[in-house]
């Protein structure tokens, strides 16, 4: 008789290979050999997990074409020796990909089998249209420029809890939504590589803040698992386009003392504030995106005019805190040129200041 878990370390071990071999093709199948399958449980008791030898698992790990879920991939997992007719097969699967926005979305995810909606989105997720498919949702709201470890552990638990399949998502599938899955599996199969996984999956490496949290994951430990309450929210009502505006201008302002460095080379500490710098931007770049989609459905019922000037204004500063988190990037990167790059940084924050001024002062003022 299989263990009530063993489909769980299926599916984490079936990780580890397919982290080394996956960039190598679309799809693969393998075989290996896998631990005790009770490997979950005995990280949630501060266990070790045990060593007994079971079956090899055969996997197989995909991008699958949808027209209704953007970046979608599929990882499924079965005991090697089972044949090709044994409808009793304990197969796991982990799905993750772009935000659930409709009905077709939905009834898809539900026909794969998926029963827990994971969103690591900061939009309020569709609850009521998940619920209409039998789905129930999970909210774990993440940023761009990093990954708390809360976030990983309460992400974890979820995994940990649901043995049935799961979709996690962010809105386009590529970046939050990966890094945040791959951080909470590296908890446990230590030996992930997570870079390349990321890599594969279409994370932006701009986004270092999502590989690092993903590549310096700790084990999860007993006491951290027993702290994530049973039932997690299922939608987080915090984001608004006031909200985001107040972290836009919240790093704006911690951005503000680039004004006031001084010859960088001479200063000690500015690899790492650079590093701080950077994330500030990404959120501010990240900020902007989420408040044009928020504001998108408002547009239609404004006067056309207005509508363009608006959008030009979002576009405008936009283009100006992408051109600061640029030049940071490459400052981090390399230590060449840095005060040249310092110095766009201050023009580009100048110019983004302005463009926020003369939008205010048409539309809010």
């Amino acid at each position: 008789m299989p263990h009530p878990h063993q489909g769980s370390c299926f599916r984490y071990w079936g990780w580890v290979l397919m982290a080394t071999v996956w960039p190598l093709g679309l799809e693969l199948q393998a075989s290996l050999w896998v631990e005790d399958c009770a490997w979950w449980p005995a990280v949630a008791q501060g266990q070790e997990p045990a060593q007994a030898r079971q079956p090899a698992v055969e996997f197989s790990a995909k991008k699958i074409e949808s027209a209704h879920l953007e970046n979608l991939h599929r990882i499924e997992l079965k005991p090697a020796e089972a044949s090709a007719t044994d409808q009793a097969v304990d197969t796991q699967a982990i799905w993750f990909g772009g935000s659930p926005e409709t009905d077709a979305a939905m009834a898809e995810l539900a026909a794969s089998g998926v029963k827990t909606i994971i969103s690591v989105d900061g939009a309020p997720p569709l609850v009521e249209l998940a619920k209409k498919h039998g789905l129930k949702y999970v909210h774990i709201p993440v940023k761009y420029s990093a990954l708390s470890r809360d976030q990983i552990v309460s992400l974890a638990s979820v995994l940990q809890r649901n043995h049935e399949p799961v979709y996690v998502h962010c809105h386009h599938g590529k970046h939050r939504g990966p890094a945040a899955l791959v951080a909470a599996l590296k908890c446990t199969v230590t030996d992930l590589e997570t870079d390349t996984l990321l890599k594969t999956f279409g994370t932006d490496p701009k986004y270092r803040g999502l590989y690092e949290a993903a590549r310096t994951a700790q084990p999860l430990q007993a006491q951290e698992l027993a702290r994530v309450p049973e039932k997690l929210p299922e939608a987080i009502q915090d984001l608004s386009p006031a909200r985001l505006m107040s972290e836009i201008d919240c790093s704006f302002d911690q951005l503000l003392v680039l004004r006031k460095v001084g010859e960088p080379l001479a200063n000690k500490e500015l690899p790492a504030q650079l590093k701080i710098w950077q994330e500030q931007a990404i959120d501010i770049e990240e900020a902007f995106l989420e408040y044009q989609r928020l504001l998108e459905p408002q547009f239609p019922m404004m006067p056309p005019e207005q509508q363009t000037q608006y959008r030009q204004f979002l576009k405008t500063s936009l283009s100006h805190a992408v051109a600061i988190r640029s030049e940071l990037a490459a400052a981090v990167d390399s230590s060449e040129d840095i005060s040249a790059r310092l110095k766009t940084c201050r023009t580009s924050l100048e110019a983004l200041q302005q463009s926020c001024a003369g939008c205010h002062a048409q539309f809010r003022n």
